[in-house]
């Protein structure tokens, strides 16, 4: 029996009930035509259950499923469902049968509501001339369409189309990146019309591999088909216009990328950000002024995450004050022709910082932190849990929380490390100090053991490290660092040979290892693969020029991905393997 049956309510509400229903209808068709559809919908589905009678319960049934409609794609299965119990409480009435077939349309299925109209119509009154004439000429115009698109009813069974339900081609669309759904436009009509009103097709707008700058005619054009469905936009060569037309029109905007872009002023991305109050992600590539970026921090509502790789200097700015309690992740890539910055724009970041409690992970690439007079107190952030100095000028180490468990300090070219009997590094997860050309196994054992568990260590990475004597690791295993190490990095070490496989061993929960770039031959890895209990999963072999085609089949026969590229002048020219 049908929830919204006559005989079913007439028992249990009062006649008043219908008096109820249409106030509420009244107010929700004012709402629909204010196009606030959301209260109209709230107010509508409110009336549904105090209607008693049936021409009342179409009526709102009709209503509703019309304010659906306009709400978008997400909202057109539950006015199917409104359409289908209209035509289930009157059979006879040609309301119910329009209204579904409306929304088959929208949804992209031509053939079920050609097929919906044709049922209608052999239920229709006799009575209901005007019925029977609307039905038959939205059956003519969808048959019409369907024959135009497909040329023959065998072409329309072969279009994958019209053959599988929406609910799998949507399953299989949704995978589909935004370039592939705009070529794909390109195959018919029907596809055509398909994917502009598909409500994916714009969810994400990605122009990084566009070849030629995108007109800002394509770009608007694309916003009107989107209907504020975008939620996140890669832009390419974009101007101020552009920024502005995609942080205005986007409401549901989450994430934004600007890939590097010349031209663009650091005043249009504040405007930008200020215009997006739903971004939580933005990633900029374009030169943005130190300045900006605090700028953004301060009057972005809802950003988590900051990434700027290209820093340059600006003019003096003071931080207000206040606390960000948003952001999570803060990652500065610092650009200057002398890499060298004033003073006033360290001090000024290094105060910004106090002022971020909910900060997780920091990445500052190529900074000047430690030089005048002491490094930043990062110990004030409570939440740290990832610290990137890659690239940065350090005298020492900063202060850090205890909550910090990753720490990569890589390519820092030339200075050495001063670590005070104070400084004291937590329980680390992971550890990076690559491509540092100074640091010598006692130093790397002095920063390590000012840690305050060092057990728990999983990942080390000290490659590219020439003064690190790798011919014996006993330094480093008698010292319990190498107890829990998942994956370990020797790459390019110069002293690094067959010799030490054995000593691996030692190293029973190692996972990944990273020995590319050295003097490893086949032996050395076939000592690496025969170990006992080994939980090895991964090799990396690089540019070995001494381990041979059978090592790397010996590994993958055995269950270890290998990583082996290597170039060698042969004949005269380049040969890779």
């Amino acid at each position: 029996m049908s929830t919204f049956s006559t005989r079913s309510r007439s028992s249990t509400f009062m006649p008043s009930t219908d008096i109820r229903a249409k106030e509420l209808q009244a107010a929700g068709l004012t709402s629909y035509r204010k196009g606030n559809y959301k209260a109209a919908l709230s107010e509508l589905s409110e009336a549904l259950p105090l209607a008693v009678s049936v021409t009342l319960q179409l009526s709102i049934l009709d209503n509703r499923a019309a304010v659906q409609e306009k709400l978008g794609n997400d909202h057109l299965r539950p006015a199917l469902k409104d359409a289908r119990k209209m035509m289930v409480l009157q059979k006879t009435s040609a309301k119910g049968y329009l209204r579904a077939g409306k929304i088959l349309q929208l949804m992209g299925r031509l053939d079920v509501a050609l097929e919906t109209y044709k049922y209608g119509l052999k239920l229709l009154s006799k009575e209901d001339t005007e019925g029977k004439q609307l039905l038959d000429g939205m059956h003519e115009k969808v048959k019409g369409r369907l024959e135009a698109m497909d040329g023959s009813q065998e072409a329309t069974r072969l279009d994958p189309l019209k053959m599988l339900p929406f609910e799998l081609v949507d399953m299989i669309f949704k995978y589909l990146p935004f370039e592939t759904l705009m070529v794909l436009q390109r195959v018919s009509c029907g596809w055509r019309e398909f994917l502009v009103e598909y409500y994916r097709s714009y969810t994400v707008l990605d122009f990084s591999a566009a070849k030629r700058t995108v007109s800002k005619f394509t770009i608007k054009t694309y916003l009107g088909r989107a209907r504020s469905a975008v939620t996140k936009a890669i832009l390419k060569k974009t101007d101020q216009e552009t920024l502005s037309a995609v942080a205005t029109r986007c409401k549901k905007l989450s994430e934004l990328v600007i890939t590097p872009t010349s031209g663009l002023i650091s005043g249009s991305i504040v405007n930008a950000v200020k215009q997006a109050i739903n971004l939580t992600i933005l990633e900029l590539s374009c030169e943005t002024t130190s300045s900006a970026v605090v700028d953004i921090i301060k009057y972005s509502k809802n950003l988590e995450s900051l990434c700027c790789r290209r820093i340059i200097p600006s003019s003096r700015f003071d931080w207000d004050g206040r606390e960000i309690r948003r952001l999570k992740k803060l990652s500065l890539t610092w650009y200057s022709i002398d890499n060298h910055y004033p003073p006033y724009v360290r001090s000024t970041f290094d105060q910004m910082l106090e002022f971020l409690p909910t900060l997780e992970v920091l990445e500052l690439v190529k900074s000047q932190l430690g030089l005048f007079p002491m490094p930043p107190d990062l110990s004030v952030l409570s939440c740290l849990e990832t610290l990137v100095l890659r690239g940065t000028d350090i005298w020492r180490f900063p202060k850090v929380p205890g909550s910090l468990r990753r720490l990569d300090l890589s390519e820092n070219p030339s200075l050495r490390y001063r670590i005070d009997q104070d400084d004291v590094i937590p329980a680390l997860d992971s550890f990076s100090i690559s491509a540092n050309p100074t640091i010598d196994n006692d130093e790397l054992l002095a920063i390590l053991s000012t840690t305050s568990q060092n057990l728990s260590l999983r990942h080390l990475d000290i490659g590219m490290c020439p003064r690190i004597d790798a011919d014996y690791l006993n330094w480093l295993l008698d010292a319990g660092l190498g107890d829990n190490l998942e994956f370990f990095s020797l790459h390019g070490n110069p002293t690094f040979g067959d010799q030490l496989t054995r000593e691996l061993g030692r190293l029973r929960n190692l996972k990944r290892l990273d020995i590319g770039n050295t003097k490893i031959s086949s032996i050395g890895v076939s000592n690496l693969l025969y170990q006992g209990d080994s939980k090895l999963e991964w090799l990396g072999l690089d540019y070995c020029p001494n381990v041979m085609r059978d090592a790397i089949t010996l590994a993958t026969s055995m269950g270890v991905r290998a990583s082996h590229k290597v170039e060698q002048l042969k004949g005269g020219r380049k040969v890779r393997y």
